[in-house]
């Protein structure tokens, strides 16, 4: 009898060992991935795991000199209010006039990346925003804020 004849009694006992073998492999990958899928939407474990490492990434830190790379954010109502879409357009009126950006902030790689992708950046919404200009002496030269009036935190 020949060994690599399909009628082999060996081969088929192979064979079948094989395909269960493989079929107890795919029930095992399914139970696992069932386990993982339940406790996921149970615990937003994961998701919680990946998104703290992510927001380790996402930082600013303010720095002395203008921000040439500067990323702003996107017009909402919050950033048209407070002038930050207008503030390309009021650094270049200031430096224009004389005066110069003493520090700016500046944002992660990976921030940059994400801005870049369209999301949206991680901030603490103000009550308040501003512009203070101070002379050479460090002396309030111009200050306004707005809204001017804010309740106090409690």
């Amino acid at each position: 009898m020949l060994l690599n004849h399909p009628g082999n009694p060996i081969i088929k006992r192979t064979l079948k060992f094989f395909a269960l073998a493989v079929l107890i492999l795919l029930l095992i990958a399914l139970a696992l991935a069932a386990f993982f899928i339940y406790r996921e939407t149970e615990t937003s474990a994961y998701q919680a795991h990946h998104l703290a490492k992510l927001a380790n990434d996402l930082r600013w830190e303010v720095k002395n000199g203008p921000n040439g790379g500067l990323h702003l954010p996107q017009a909402g109502p919050y950033d048209m209010r407070l002038g930050y879409s207008r503030l390309p357009e009021l650094l270049k009126n200031l430096t224009e006039r004389g005066f110069h950006v003493h520090a700016q902030a500046r944002i992660s790689p990976r921030m940059k990346e994400l801005v870049e992708r369209g999301l949206f950046v991680p901030y603490r919404e103000k009550a308040q925003a501003g512009l203070e200009i101070v002379d050479g002496n460090g002396q309030p030269l111009y200050r306004a804020v707005f809204p001017t009036r804010i309740y106090e935190k409690l």
